[in-house]
């Protein structure tokens, strides 16, 4: 139950303040609004869109990014965490959210620039978890033997429903992650792993792009 109550709380928080200003431009299972903290846990922003494959694309959805990243990682408080940034399951560090750009340049010149320039040298170093091998590895027993300071779980087009899959069979270890203080950056996928925490919660794939208008 605590677990749950948690993320009850946080959503309630995104979905209800704006400390980030931002205009969504698709609409997905929870709109990002502002960082949530609840008594005790992690800060943590899930959104419905795809702002890394927009960025990779020229769009200016990289202010966003650059925000929320900063903003989430400075509020974590994860106990012995290393000081990294864990990306979950991007399959093609040359193809970023699927639609092209190179992850490293997009992190070095776009993502992390709110820590400073990457010849600053205060940006924050960077891990992959790409495969499902990998992945499943990191659930199992990297996550509690050198937590990292976040987890991000970017849009991904071309992530698999396997890949998927292995997110919600560790979706408590994610929640526990948090609720330890951790924090966590979620943008569009199938959020199966709130769902399994959250059993009634319904995540509506589908929305407007903000380039055409959308039909109610």
């Amino acid at each position: 139950m605590k677990r749950i109550g948690f993320l009850l709380i946080a959503i309630g928080f995104i979905l209800g303040f704006s400390v980030i200003p931002y205009t969504p431009s698709d609409n997905g299972f929870i709109l990002s609004g502002g960082v949530a903290r609840a008594s005790g846990g992690g800060p943590m922003v899930l959104d419905g869109m795809d702002p890394v494959c927009h960025a990779a694309m020229g769009e200016n959805t990289d202010q966003y990014i650059a925000k929320v990243v900063k903003s989430v990682y400075d509020q974590s408080s994860m106990p012995g965490n290393n000081g990294k940034i864990a990306i979950l399951g991007v399959p093609n560090l040359n193809m970023a959210g699927g639609c092209g750009g190179n992850w490293n340049t997009l992190l070095s010149t776009k993502f992390l620039t709110q820590f400073g320039t990457a010849a600053s040298g205060l940006q924050p170093t960077v891990e992959f978890i790409s495969t499902d091998s990998q992945l499943n590895t990191f659930f199992a027993t990297g996550l509690a033997a050198s937590a990292p300071r976040m987890l991000w779980i970017p849009d991904e087009w071309s992530r698999s429903g396997a890949t998927g899959s292995i997110f919600t069979t560790n979706a408590e270890k994610i929640a526990d992650f948090v609720n330890s203080g951790g924090g966590l950056f979620a943008s569009h996928n199938s959020y199966g792993w709130v769902t399994a925490l959250l059993p009634s919660a319904v995540y509506n794939n589908g929305g407007c792009n903000g380039r055409t208008r959308c039909n109610s």
